[in-house]
């Protein structure tokens, strides 16, 4: 068999079976409190169920593939941490008019970018069905996959140590997340590029990604809440009661 090369260091032959396109955390946080998850169009309501996150098969080498494991771990205890009643005091929470948002300031907001980075580019690499419809701009996906094997590392120090040659936050996003880990939300996995590209709005399991390629597509009412310049990382809080209307209403007004 002839091996493609590796999507992400464009050197080695991508021999890695069952990548996983989002990240294998996720489903399982997710899974403690759901007993499955459906892929949904959340503006036309249209669902699917699933027993497993989508896989793809020789996108890349082992190497690559094992690069993605440090960022995730870091980030998948943070998150974890987040809903903890004996350690939510580290993530405070602020209130805002409209909504509130979550601080993580024991977080890298280095690593955190990376994370985002990685989620994006690689929807948009993979031909799988569920995403084909994924598209973010060519400048955008050289710039991210730039990013990417620049710093990511399969091991913690390596990572951290190149992350300090990690200067300039092209893209700025927002994370979006209920206020407490339950099952009021829906079992939602949704992406989806909109507004001339300007926008991604990306709903994986619990949590909302707003990915903006260009800046100035910013809604005002959520400037408070955007990640950018590697500033103190904050997240968007979401009532759970109210999670799937809002969700719904963030979707159309960037449409």
């Amino acid at each position: 068999m002839e091996y493609p090369i590796c999507k992400l260091c464009n050197s080695n032959f991508a021999t890695q079976k069952n990548s996983h396109i989002l990240p294998r955390f996720l489903k399982k946080e997710y899974l403690k409190t759901n007993k499955k998850f459906f892929i949904i169009d959340i503006l036309s309501i249209k669902s699917k169920p699933e027993q497993d996150l989508p896989k793809e098969d020789y996108i890349f080498c082992p190497n690559c593939e094992s690069r993605f494991n440090p960022i995730e771990t870091i980030i998948s205890r943070h998150l974890r941490n987040s809903y903890n009643i004996f350690k939510k005091k580290s993530y405070p929470i602020i209130n805002l008019l409209d909504y509130k948002y979550q601080l993580f300031p024991k977080c890298d907001p280095k690593i955190f970018t990376l994370f985002v980075y990685s989620i994006i580019w690689r929807l948009h690499i993979s031909n799988h069905l569920v995403f084909k419809d994924y598209i973010i701009p060519d400048f955008c996906v050289e710039d991210l996959q730039n990013s990417l094997n620049n710093f990511l590392s399969n091991k913690t120090s390596e990572l951290l140590l190149k992350l300090k040659s990690f200067n300039n936050q092209r893209w700025n996003f927002i994370f979006i997340k209920p206020e407490n880990r339950s099952k009021v939300y829906s079992n939602i996995n949704y992406n989806e590029s909109i507004d001339k590209l300007k926008v991604s709005f990306i709903f994986i399991f619990e949590y909302i990604i707003l990915f903006f390629i260009e800046n100035d597509s910013i809604p005002k009412f959520l400037e408070n809440y955007v990640n950018q310049k590697f500033s103190n990382l904050k997240f968007m809080i979401i009532n759970n009661k109210s999670w799937n209307e809002t969700a719904v209403n963030l979707a159309k007004s960037l449409s």
